[in-house]
């Protein structure tokens, strides 16, 4: 979960990045448009003191008295200006162009200063200097507006404080704000992200559905619900599950020790013939695997449902290993087998904590496995390596190996049976090697098949 201090400078960042981007893309905005507005319309260009100053040069003192030359006529026609006067230093007018009827000819000084920098009859006027005499320059009426505004000296001199601290208050606001928005969101997403963090652990949440995060915590909740009836389901279906496996073990155990007993006796009875006594003894082997399986079924179901406690206690990995393989031998392997150790020196003082009789069930299923899939007979070599962080088993045979299928299988979950391999053997080996914190690796050989390998982590 983020802290509250990551998630608030999260806001503030954002906050006050977009703050600039919006000032600065308005205040582009404005200068472009200014600037557009200024190109598009050539009248505004005929606004500038420069452009008064080149009408004003065109003007020409004769004897007969002011006039404009015919330049300075075509820069009038092409300028925004409506008409144009010239008065002398008395207020009377000397020269004019266009002038409206309402224009009076005479001016006095205190007409001059009201309209210099005003209006005239309500036309906006521009006055521009030619020596003692003035030009005149108006515009249409409602074409500009004109205001005044005065300020003291002493508050101009303050003006850029006022502004820095009008622009930090804003910002303070700004990020006060956004603290305050960013601690709510905060607060609001707390209860949510702790509830989605417990759902992992299946637990029965109920948030409460208020604030900001009312529907995204409500979702929480029917997804609470779900996953708590999906595992009462689970759970009720493996209760099922591991009732019936145990009901059946227990169900046909009395029986499979009487086909064991009386196999054993017509296998040994030498009054019977030895075909008879053959069937018989396929018939204890047979019996003795379905005993295995049993067995099988019953441990790989406690081992998945953890209801397998270990019984740990410290042990010579080498030597269950030399106790696994004369097992073999005294129980009469076939001499088309055979079995070899190889365990080095620095491996025979590792001692390891661990429940023996589950490993050597391991050990035992994997020489099996080997035994039951090479009928022809193979050689079984057995070898303990020694790495930095692990203790590695090593299982190699030279019959066929583990096929590409059993380890696809092997790699899925639960008793998938879908694909017609068996394996429950290897898995039980997995389930083992895991509840020892190691783990079973298929090592690829060189016919594509595979070979397993036990990896105890150190």
């Amino acid at each position: 979960m983020k802290s509250l201090g990551r998630i608030v400078w999260y806001y503030l960042a954002g906050a006050v990045l977009v703050f600039f981007l919006i000032v600065c893309l308005n205040t582009a905005v404005f200068l472009w448009t200014a600037w557009q507005s200024f190109l598009q319309d050539p009248l505004e260009q005929t606004k500038g003191s420069h452009y008064l100053a080149s009408i004003e040069e065109q003007l020409a003192d004769t004897e007969e008295g002011i006039v404009m030359k015919e330049e300075g006529i075509r820069l009038l026609e092409k300028s925004a200006f409506a008409w144009a006067m010239v008065l002398d230093e008395q207020g009377r007018r000397v020269w004019e162009w266009q002038v409206p009827e309402e224009i009076k000819e005479h001016y006095s000084r205190n007409e001059v200063a009201a309209f210099s920098r005003w209006f005239l009859e309500d036309y906006p006027v521009r006055i521009w200097t030619h020596g003692d005499a003035l030009l005149v320059l108006a515009e249409e009426k409602n074409s500009v507006g004109k205001y005044t505004m005065e300020i003291s000296v002493e508050d101009l001199r303050m003006l850029p404080g006022f502004m820095l601290l009008f622009l930090g208050t804003n910002v303070l606001l700004i990020l006060a704000l956004c603290f305050g928005f960013g601690y709510r969101f905060y607060r609001s997403l707390q209860p949510v992200v702790r509830g989605i963090l417990e759902l992992s652990q299946k637990k029965r949440l109920h948030l409460r559905e208020k604030g900001i995060a009312w529907e995204l915590a409500a979702k929480v909740n029917q997804v609470s619900e779900i996953l708590v009836e999906q595992q009462q389901h689970l759970d009720q279906r493996d209760t099922a599950r591991t009732s019936w496996i145990a009901g059946v073990s227990h169900d046909i155990r009395t029986p499979l020790a009487l086909i064991l007993g009386y196999s054993d006796a017509l296998a040994s009875n030498e009054a019977l013939g030895e075909e008879e006594r053959g069937q018989a003894e396929a018939i204890r082997s047979q019996s003795l695997q379905i005993r295995h399986l049993i067995e099988d079924l019953n441990l790989t179901s406690k081992l998945e449902y953890d209801a397998q406690s270990l019984r740990k206690q410290t042990f010579y990995p080498a030597n269950l290993l030399r106790e696994c393989v004369a097992e073999f031998y005294n129980e009469g392997l076939p001499e088309i087998y055979e079995i070899s150790l190889t365990v080095p020196k620095e491996a025979e003082r590792i001692r390891l904590s661990g429940d023996v009789k589950l490993w050597m069930r391991a050990v035992r299923n994997l020489i099996r496995n080997s035994v039951e899939h090479n009928p022809e007979g193979c050689v079984i070599e057995i070898s303990v390596v020694w790495r930095e962080d692990r203790l590695c088993w090593r299982f190699w045979d030279s019959g066929t190996g583990i096929m590409p299928s059993v380890k696809e299988v092997l790699e899925e979950s639960g008793f998938s049976m879908e694909k017609g391999v068996h394996v429950m053997g290897l898995r039980i080996v997995s389930q083992i090697a895991r509840a020892h914190g190691g783990r079973l690796v298929l090592q690829p050989k060189e016919n594509g098949n595979y070979l397993p390998e036990i990896w105890i982590f150190m």
